[in-house]
């Protein structure tokens, strides 16, 4: 017999925080060296999205009004790359951090992805409780990404539509693959369903291409058995696994915070993000700073002209409050 993660256990522990009521603000912020970032507050949190350097989030956290610290930020960044553009990206390899954006797979998209992965989205919409951000169109890639963000009238809770659509003259495949980074020292986990490549339902993944670690868990931070997956991010070991996750939810818990990630998952859908390393809807990667939470869609192909999206949910929860 299969069991889940008691869901309704861990609503009875957790409880929103602030008043909320109103309508978001949406407004223009000077953030961590961005000049042009865009903040969105309901009275409860707070986000930060960051139209410079690759139209992710850099702010997620409890703020009932007023300037946002980072103290109350849940999303883990690198300060080095603080103010950062596309030119310094290409000049180091240093992406953006926090709650960043890519596309897959991997091999493919990795040494191409530069425009989508820092460079400068547009914002075309910023009103009522929404903000659109577009990317400009990769020739390398043949495409452009769009990411509606709608911040919950009164709840904590963020939804980020991804939109990628075919700007080329030819058949494109790509996935959505979206890389949420966490600060360390907390507790992660997820259902993890069992499969005939993988019993445990998971597997942990070498840095080579193409191999994964024979045994499925060889580390102490991390527990996968009668269908749940759990880890403890941080130590000196870099690790990463692929969890075989369908209900699309994923969570992680930090002090007396939760943060929850919800995705789609597409039965019987091509999951390729990372050939060679299995096919897994989701994937984690930690090491002593931080953790990274990876969803990722299946491959989609798309015809000149063609589009598709793909939804995620984030939440956040005070613990025993």
């Amino acid at each position: 017999m299969k069991h889940k993660f008691c869901i309704p256990y861990l609503i009875l522990l957790v409880s929103c925080a602030g008043n909320g009521g109103s309508l978001p603000e949406v407004e223009t912020v000077s953030w961590r060296g961005w000049e042009k970032s865009v903040k969105m507050s309901n009275g409860t949190v707070s986000v930060i999205l960051n139209p410079e350097y690759g139209g992710g989030v850099t702010f997620f956290g409890f703020c009932a009004s007023g300037p946002v610290s980072e103290d109350d930020n849940v999303l883990w960044n690198d300060d080095v790359t603080d103010g950062w553009g596309l030119e310094d990206y290409l000049r180091t390899g240093r992406g953006p951090s926090a709650g960043r954006f890519d596309v897959g797979n991997e091999r493919k998209t990795e040494n191409l992805h530069a425009e989508l992965w820092a460079g400068e989205y547009s914002v075309s919409s910023a009103a009522g409780n929404s903000v659109i951000l577009t990317s400009p169109e990769s020739e390398s890639l043949g495409i452009r990404l769009e990411r509606r963000y709608c911040l919950d009238p009164s709840e904590p809770e963020l939804t980020i539509v991804h939109t990628m659509k075919n700007v080329s003259a030819s058949d494109v495949e790509y996935c959505f693959w979206t890389r949420t980074l966490l600060p360390s020292g907390g507790i992660f986990f997820c259902t993890a369903d069992s499969t005939g490549a993988y019993p445990q339902g998971c597997s942990e993944m070498a840095f080579e291409p193409d191999s994964l670690v024979p045994v499925s868990v060889r580390d102490g931070r991390v527990l996968c058995r009668n269908g749940r997956f759990t880890a403890f991010p941080g130590g000196g070991q870099a690790r990463k696994y692929g969890i075989f996750n369908t209900d699309g939810k994923t969570f992680y818990m930090n002090g007396d915070v939760l943060y929850v990630k919800e995705f789609e998952y597409v039965p019987g859908g091509l999951y390729d993000c990372n050939p060679g390393h299995g096919s897994f809807p989701m994937m984690i990667y930690f090491n002593a700073d931080f953790i990274e939470m990876e969803p990722n869609s299946p491959m989609f192909s798309l015809s000149p002209g063609e589009s598709v999206s793909f939804r995620e949910v984030w939440r956040l929860y005070r613990v025993g409050g």
